[in-house]
C-alpha cells in the first residue's frame, strides 16, 4: 500500500494454533490507528488448533468487499509452508509470498518447502522463505510470536505504509500487556531480518 488511496489486498494462512485470528485483529488496529477501512474474512477452514486457516485482510480506502478477486493478491503471509499453495488462487505474478519455512501435518496434501516453492515459481517469481519460528523458538523459547516477526518483515519489505510506531500501539491495543514485550521484540527481529533481498 504505497499510499492510503490505495488498497492493500492480504492473505494470512496457516493452521490454528499459529494466532492468525490475533494478527488479524492487530491489522485491523493499525488501520483504525491510521483512519484507513479495513475488512477481513475467515475464507474457509477451521481456526481450531491443527485446522487448515485462511484468511482474507483488505485495508484502504473504500473497501466494498472482505473477499479479495483472483488475480487481485498483493501479499500472502503464510506461516505454515503448505498453506501457502492455498494463496495460489488469488495470486499473480505481482504477488510477493512471504513463507514461514514451518511445516505441520494438516488434512491438506503434504507438499515439502521445495515442492511448494516450485509450485508456486509457476505464479510468482517473488518468493521467500523465512525461518521465522525456528528464530523466535531460539530467542523466546516459543514459535508463537513467529506472526508478528513476519508482519515486520513484511514492513521491511515495504508492505505497510504504516509508521513503525503504530505496530506497537495496535499491538498494546490487542495483545495482553504480559505479551507485550516478547511481540515487539519479535516484530524488531522481522524488520531486522536481512535474509533474502
Amino acid at each position: 500500500m504505497d499510499n492510503k488511496s490505495e488498497k492493500l489486498n492480504m492473505m494470512l494462512a496457516g493452521v490454528g494454533g499459529q494466532g492468525l485470528i490475533t494478527l488479524t485483529q492487530v491489522m485491523g488496529q493499525l488501520a483504525l490507528l491510521d483512519g484507513v477501512e479495513f475488512r477481513s474474512s475467515e475464507l474457509h477452514g477451521l481456526s481450531q488448533r491443527g485446522g487448515s486457516v485462511n484468511i482474507h485482510v483488505r485495508l484502504g480506502k473504500k473497501i466494498n468487499s472482505p473477499l479479495i478477486t483472483p488475480g487481485d493478491l498483493n501479499l500472502a503471509l503464510a506461516l505454515e509452508s503448505q498453506e501457502a499453495l492455498t494463496c495460489a488462487q488469488y495470486a499473480s505474478e505481482e504477488t510477493e509470498f512471504l513463507i514461514n519455512e514451518y511445516q505441520t501435518p494438516t488434512l491438506s496434501e503434504s507438499a515439502s518447502n521445495k515442492e511448494v516453492m516450485e509450485r508456486l515459481r509457476d505464479i510468482s517469481d517473488r518468493l521467500k522463505l523465512v525461518p521465522a519460528t525456528k528464530i523466535c523458538k531460539r530467542e523466546f523459547d516459543t514459535g508463537v510470536v513467529a506472526g508478528v516477526f513476519m508482519l515486520g518483515y513484511a514492513f521491511r519489505r515495504d508492505h505497510f505504509d504504516f509508521n513503525q510506531e503504530l505496530f506497537s500501539k495496535a499491538i498494546e491495543r490487542q495483545i495482553p500487556e504480559k505479551y507485550w514485550e516478547m511481540n515487539k521484540e519479535a516484530f524488531e527481529l522481522g524488520l531486522n531480518y536481512k535474509g533474502q533481498k
